[in-house]
């Protein structure tokens, strides 16, 4: 996956687990790909996960209490002009009908999906891996990535730090 550590929730996981004697074995796969072993029975858990009322496993999964971490946004080049006054925010359609013209990227299957709803005018663009949205980004593919803040900057740190200035 390319995180330090794995990144923190795996850390934190981890060491909870490690506290009541359970050794854990965290492996990567495409968000899709992990709901379906989980609702197979072929892995234990997956994580994090968005509690989504609307998730097609949603009874078969078990949910935590929420921890601080998740901050999904829009990330862009600083280079394209795009710019919203915090008055349109107030207006969550014609917020969100601004991005009609531009195509945004989201992992597919991914905990994401209940904010990218928010977004039915956009071109949306369906990738397996959140380094994907980095590299369409670079090459203009696409305009924006809806991904984690941490997540894109532990992925520009370890894969891509030429990259680190320009979004």
């Amino acid at each position: 996956n390319g995180l330090p550590e794995k990144g923190y929730v795996a850390e934190l996981v981890i060491a909870a687990f490690a506290k009541q004697g359970y050794r854990v074995k965290i492996e990567f796969y495409p968000w899709a790909r992990a709901r379906q072993l989980a609702s197979e029975g072929k892995v234990d858990g997956i994580l994090p996960i968005f509690n989504d009322s609307e998730s097609e496993n949603r009874e078969q999964l078990i949910y935590s209490k929420p921890f601080p971490g998740d901050t999904i946004g829009l990330l862009k080049k600083k280079s394209f002009p795009f710019s919203y006054s915090s008055k349109s925010l107030k207006d969550k359609t014609a917020f969100v009908s601004q991005f009609e013209k531009y195509s945004i990227s989201m992992v597919r299957g991914s905990i994401s999906l209940p904010v990218f709803k928010e977004f039915p005018f956009a071109k949306k663009q369906i990738i397996s891996k959140d380094i994907q949205s980095l590299d369409m980004l670079e090459m203009d593919r696409i305009q924006f990535a809806l991904i984690d803040k941490y997540t894109a900057a532990d992925l520009l740190t370890s894969e891509r730090p030429h990259l680190i200035g320009h979004f």
